[in-house]
């Protein structure tokens, strides 16, 4: 799921544990400054991380960006081509391990409370996955996790 690189400037989502190999042009200091960029961001582009999602709208038109429950805030709760619930936790740089409990925290609302049958998984997103978050969600095949990556390029431009 997601890409791994795209050198058109492009904002990626790779799989965690996808190999990459690094390039001269490659720069691993790159993130978004706020959480809400990141969260801007896929939030319109949610393709990015995973064909076929769309924002959970719910009947009086609210949008699942910073979705709000009696938990916490989900900073975007996503539908997937199947109709099943896709909860996504961010972390702007590298997430702690503590991003595993808040995941299965606002999973299991939305399977309690909106879910009506339907399935519930969740995404981390974060620009580092840290090994306490790989084996904290190691056995659960409800939950993923995804590194995020930031490139540009420049171009010059003619005078006129």
């Amino acid at each position: 799921m997601g890409t791994l690189r795209n050198h058109g400037g492009r904002f990626s989502v790779r799989q965690c544990g996808d190999e990459v190999q690094p390039s001269a042009d490659d720069d691993a200091g790159h993130a978004f400054a706020a959480e809400t960029h990141l969260r801007d961001y896929l939030a319109q582009h949610l393709e990015e991380i995973e064909p076929g999602l769309q924002l959970y709208v719910t009947a009086d038109e609210t949008v699942g960006v910073e979705f709000i429950t009696e938990v916490g805030r989900i900073d975007i709760l996503a539908v997937d081509e199947q109709g099943g619930f896709v909860v996504i936790e961010l972390k702007v740089a590298r997430g702690p391990d503590s991003v595993a409990g808040q995941i299965l925290r606002y999973k299991n609302w939305v399977k309690r409370h909106l879910a009506n049958g339907q399935s519930v998984r969740g995404i981390i997103i974060a620009q580092q996955i840290t090994d306490k978050i790989r084996y904290a969600i190691a056995d659960d095949p409800e939950v993923t996790a995804k590194e995020y990556e930031i490139r540009i390029a420049l171009r010059n431009v003619d005078k006129i």
